[in-house]
């Protein structure tokens, strides 16, 4: 067996059990800038490829004991990627069909022309070559996607374990703010004495202190309803359950005003329904 150099990417395996076509194949192999791996015993030809990185195959069809055939099944089984290209003293179109059905990367014939054998063997190292530049590049791809769908994991873990924790001490804010207005707030507030209208705004400041963690006040003050500061106060008092004729009074503004804003809150708040009561949707808005 021939010795092999450095040269990566050129190693071409020639199995032939005549030695003198093997000389020749050899030496014009080398011609061309190429490593050629001899090989006299086609039984020992997947041990050479097992360990001579080979990138191509050049084998003979007619041989003792195993035939380029069965050789050309066993390369395909060892790595489907490797070309193998069959030659052949004769021009039976069996044995042609035959090594296309199982993979043949080409099919020479003897006496065979030079040029054309090693613009074939050209074209199968270019082709091995790509073929490995794909599979190298696909295997790249999938390691770096592997590496960012686990980085992308790790940082949505990260994400929902910050916010747990946030949503926990936005309980206990809530919880906080509840107990010390039931506590400390709320107390106070039923001891006052207050008559008249003053008791109602004494009643709506104690619902509202009671709903001070409800999104009520925040959704009203979105853009998209466009309400303004006097439409969110009635729309407060609505919800709390006062009459239009309390609010008017609460408010020292007419009825006939108090009828008016209601029918633009009902528009902007996109209650279209004549029959829909605005208490019942504001207190679930």
């Amino acid at each position: 067996m021939d010795n092999i150099n450095e040269n990566e990417g050129k190693n071409i395996l020639v199995v032939d059990d005549d030695t003198t076509v093997l000389d020749f194949l050899s030496a014009l192999i080398k011609e061309y800038g190429y490593n050629a791996v001899i090989c006299p015993r086609p039984e020992e030809a997947m041990a050479m490829i097992n360990t001579n990185n080979i990138n191509t195959v050049l084998t003979d069809i007619k041989m003792p004991r195993i035939s380029g055939i069965q050789l050309l099944k066993e390369f395909r089984r060892f790595d489907p990627e490797i070309p193998v290209i069959l030659i052949t003293a004769y021009a039976d179109i069996n044995y042609v069909v035959s090594s296309l059905k199982e993979g043949a990367f080409d099919f020479i014939f003897k006496p065979f022309n030079p040029e054309i054998l090693m613009n074939s063997l050209e074209k199968a190292v270019e082709f091995h070559r790509l073929r490995q530049i794909e599979k190298n590049y696909t295997k790249s791809l999938e390691e770096t996607l592997k590496k960012r769908t686990q980085e992308i994991t790790q940082k949505n873990i990260a994400l929902g374990e910050i916010l747990g924790r946030l949503e926990i001490e936005k309980k206990q804010m809530q919880d906080n703010i509840i107990a010390n207005v039931e506590t400390l707030l709320l107390p106070v507030i039923q001891k006052l004495k207050i008559d008249g209208d003053s008791q109602k705004y004494l009643d709506l400041l104690k619902k509202n202190i009671e709903e001070l963690t409800s999104p009520f006040g925040l959704n009203l003050t979105k853009k998209k309803y466009k309400l303004s500061p006097r439409e969110i106060e009635i729309c407060n008092m609505i919800k709390s359950g006062l009459t239009s004729k309390e609010i008017s009074k609460l408010l020292n503004i007419s009825l006939r005003t108090i009828e008016k804003h209601r029918d633009n809150i009902r528009n902007k708040l996109g209650i279209t329904k004549n029959d829909a009561n605005l208490s019942s949707f504001l207190k679930v808005f």
